[in-house]
């Protein structure tokens, strides 16, 4: 998975409600966009220029 959505979607979780039927919950993109900008200032990943 690549990009904020992609890396929601793969740490998403299911999301109980109780009596109502279950569904799926994203995480949350703020947590992997500060851990993403963390790892490029540390020149662990680098932006491509097309995405």
């Amino acid at each position: 998975p690549t990009g904020l959505t992609g890396l929601s979607k793969a740490f998403s979780r299911k999301k109980r409600n109780g009596v109502k039927p279950s569904h799926r919950s994203l995480a949350h993109c703020s947590v992997i966009r500060k851990a993403i900008q963390q790892m490029e200032a540390l020149g662990m990943c680098q932006k491509r220029e097309n995405g």
